[in-house]
């Protein structure tokens, strides 16, 4: 499993997805990673960073691996949110933001960024 708060390069990704045998163009990969904060082990600096890497860095980390290995569609899960959380008042919504706009913009992979309501 890969850790979101740590491992966010491009080879961690391809190689966890690899290793479950993950690629080709009849695969789709659904990042289901929720709004998140920092572990309770977390280091100080991945505290610091914990939201932002898990909700930018580790998707969009997923998604390149994706496109490097062939995946047929990569499927972000989104979340329902107001224009003042978009633009990046609430703190982890400036990560989702960012995620879904470099997401948006990947060639030679189909994506689709879904908007889920979530009751908590």
């Amino acid at each position: 499993r890969v850790d979101y708060f740590t491992q966010h390069s491009v080879l961690d990704w391809v190689d966890h997805l690899g290793s479950l045998r993950i690629g080709g163009p009849d695969s789709v990969f659904v990042n289901l990673a929720g709004i998140a904060g920092p572990s309770s082990h977390a280091t100080s600096v991945e505290k610091k960073n914990g939201m932002h890497n898990v909700n930018y860095k580790a998707a969009v980390g997923a998604a390149n691996a994706s496109l490097s290995l062939g995946v047929g569609h990569f499927v972000q899960s989104s979340t329902q949110a107001t224009f003042a959380e978009r633009a990046g008042q609430v703190p982890y919504s400036r990560g989702k933001a960012m995620a879904d706009f470099a997401l948006s913009r990947i060639e030679g992979m189909p994506v689709t960024i879904a908007c889920l309501g979530m009751l908590y």
